[in-house]
């Protein structure tokens, strides 16, 4: 039988002072990878292999990581749950599921605390978020 890899799309959002690339691979339900400092979307390739035959998985690089783009003053962690939001709803998930690396949880705490219905799941992993 014959492999066949999940669907890959690798793309952009606009955000009023830079421009967030994530990558969507696979179907199901939306479980979002947010990386740690040094990381950037690319970071998962693993977890997202794994788990995108069952989930829709989201990875994308923070404000300021390659190849997203930096606002003219760098990057501000207090922007990033804004972006991790401007992704959710741009790209019509719903309710996400999260896992967060080292700065990676600065997101996903952020984001939960603001949207708490919206997150089925927070997975916080070597972080002080």
């Amino acid at each position: 039988m014959p492999f066949t890899a999940p669907a890959r799309e690798t793309g952009w959002i606009e955000r009023p002072d830079c421009r967030i690339a994530y990558q969507r691979v696979g179907e199901g339900p939306p479980l979002v990878f947010a990386h740690g400092l040094g990381g950037c979307y690319l970071s998962w390739f693993q977890q997202v292999a794994y788990f995108a035959p069952r989930f829709t998985c989201l990875s994308f690089s923070h404000r300021g990581f390659f190849p997203s783009t930096a606002p003219a003053g760098g990057p501000d962690p207090a922007a990033y749950a804004g972006d991790l939001a401007a992704l959710v709803d741009g790209l019509r998930l719903g309710d996400i599921r999260l896992v967060c690396q080292s700065m990676g949880g600065w997101t996903g705490v952020e984001y939960a605390l603001a949207r708490p219905g919206r997150v089925k799941a927070l997975v916080l992993a070597a972080t002080t978020g």
